[in-house]
């Protein structure tokens, strides 16, 4: 349970919440009617690690004290059960007024972004905190903003400075063996093969493997406001570069599969042990692409 100074509204805003609940408002209206009358439920599903429940979302209730009565519950393990849930609490905030802010203004993205931690900055992530903040959902146009005053107020987020960060992280002392990372959306085809002959060959050498599947329209909504698929790499990338616990992090395009599953990748990251870049490049004598040009960077 969480909770905060503003005075109480009839809006609380929810987090931690599992993916599966996210996408059942159904059961979410009816979890929440246990402390008074709901008017309505709003939930963002963010499904991009398995393990980390991030999607988050608000409810309105008719009157402040069933507002009040949800951010001061604490049984929450006993009542997701009785619904059928196995998930042991959630964070249930009080919320300000909401936002008189049609769309949000360029002083208010400037503040908020000053409690923001330029490392470890990644805009879904801060879109949950500033939605609490404005106590309605950071929309597409209000992204538009954001990134606006990310460039011009802030270039240490910008995606130059991340990667030297990434590239200044990768450098330093960190954790042993190899991890293998890609990704696809659901809808496209070549994903799920490719997936499985690379997991294979993960799997053969004793890599670590991880594969992001996802709708295309939440992989957009996990790097907006980008707007093409490629930059999920960008953050898959960072994510586990930030991890710390591997000594080298792989990524392979979703069309590209390890066809010589014999030969380790510790072969080329000889190769590049003292090349300038950070990437090694053009491994088509073992991997190749059904869709375009084959790439496999460590």
């Amino acid at each position: 349970m969480q909770s905060n100074n503003a005075a109480q509204a009839p809006r609380v805003f929810v987090s931690a919440l599992p993916a599966a609940l996210a996408q059942n408002l159904p059961l979410l209206h009816t979890i929440f009617t246990t402390f008074g009358e709901v008017e309505d439920v709003w939930a963002r599903v963010v499904n991009r690690t398995r393990s980390v429940h991030e999607s988050w979302g608000f409810v309105r209730f008719k009157l402040p004290e069933g507002a009040a009565r949800a951010v001061s519950f604490e049984d929450w393990e006993g009542l997701l059960k009785d619904s059928g849930l196995s998930e042991t609490s959630l964070n249930v905030a009080t919320c300000a007024a909401e936002s008189e802010e049609e769309v949000v203004s360029e002083a208010t993205v400037i503040k908020a972004l000053e409690r923001e931690d330029a490392a470890t900055f990644d805009f879904e992530s801060f879109r949950g905190r500033f939605s609490k903040d404005l106590a309605r959902p950071v929309l597409r146009r209000d992204a538009e903003v954001i990134f606006r005053v990310l460039q011009q107020h802030r270039p240490d987020t910008t995606l130059q400075a991340q990667l030297q960060a990434a590239k200044d992280a990768a450098e330093l002392p960190g954790g042993k063996g190899l991890l293998l990372l890609t990704a696809y959306s659901r809808n496209y085809a070549p994903g799920k093969v490719c997936e499985t002959a690379n997991r294979t060959y993960a799997e053969r050498h004793g890599y670590d493997f991880e594969c992001d599947v996802l709708p295309a329209d939440e992989m957009l909504d996990a790097i907006a406001p980008r707007d093409a698929h490629t930059w999920y790499k960008v953050l898959m990338l960072r994510r586990a570069i930030a991890a710390g616990k591997h000594g080298f992090v792989v990524w392979i395009d979703a069309d590209a599969l390890v066809v010589d599953q014999e030969k380790p990748l510790e072969a080329f990251i000889a190769q590049a042990t003292n090349a300038s870049a950070s990437w090694v490049w053009g491994l088509k004598q073992m991997c190749v692409a059904i869709n375009g040009s084959c790439k496999v960077a460590g």
